[in-house]
């Protein structure tokens, strides 16, 4: 699997590669972590990632961690959508309400996403990792697990 990513600011214009795709091989298989690392300082970030695994693949969302520099609070929507209807908006929220956060603290981690619309990402589609709100962090690392 490959991956293209890069963030976008709206008011510094940051443009660079911030995400690694790390694989472990377990006795269940493959897990891959797709690592993100953004300075939310900016108002308005996008992480735009666009995933590449072998046609024909889909692989399933397993779980996502947050990791930042201090303590603070943060809260991340997943827009998750396919190469054709680039890019993927509000409106394509795969969280259901239930957005990756941090809240006074500066680890946090979900393994259940029973509660999100969906967990399968397709060859090729679209995740932007949207920040909704942040106070007093400059640096969050996201991860996903991809099984």
């Amino acid at each position: 699997m490959s991956i293209e990513s890069e963030v976008v600011g709206r008011l510094l214009g940051l443009n660079q590669k911030v995400a690694r795709l790390e694989t472990l091989e377990t006795a269940t298989g493959l897990h891959h972590t797709l690592v993100a690392q953004v300075s939310p300082t900016v108002d308005t970030i996008i992480v735009r990632v666009r995933l590449m695994p072998g046609t024909g693949r889909t692989y399933r969302i397993a779980s996502w961690s947050l990791g930042s520099d201090a303590a603070g609070s943060i809260t991340i929507d997943v827009w998750k959508d396919t190469h054709a209807n680039y890019p993927p908006t509000n409106a394509d929220s795969i969280t259901n309400g239930h957005e990756m956060a941090l809240v006074a603290s500066n680890h946090g981690e979900d393994t259940d996403l029973s509660d999100w619309t969906t967990v399968a990402v397709n060859h090729g589609d679209w995740l932007f990792f949207y920040v909704d709100a942040v106070a007093t962090l400059t640096t969050i690392s996201i991860a996903l697990e991809l099984v």
